[in-house]
């Protein structure tokens, strides 16, 4: 075997700002196998974020945060922006 994964992975994801609201995050997270209730995490640590998400019956997790503050760190603005993580709470 070339390549060993767990059995609970992130297949696809994205984190994006809104397209009309400046000041929202939107994410979505695809864990392997549509898997439901399965819980992720999304950090941003620079914008005091950390949300408990929890896949739905097609194995994804979604969410949108409003009344983000720094948002230029986000958009690319700022590079001071240094890690956003994602990971399965298993």
């Amino acid at each position: 075997m070339l390549v060993s994964t767990p059995k609970v992975f992130i297949r696809d994801y994205f984190i994006q700002l809104d397209k009309h609201r400046s000041d929202q995050i939107n994410a979505q997270v695809k864990i392997s196998d549509n898997q439901h209730n399965v819980a992720v995490i999304v950090e941003i640590p620079e914008l005091n974020i950390k949300q408990k998400l929890v896949t739905d019956q097609q194995g994804i997790a979604r969410m949108s945060i409003t009344n983000v503050k720094n948002t230029a760190l986000v958009s690319g603005i700022s590079e001071t922006l240094s890690g956003v993580y994602i990971y399965c709470d298993r």
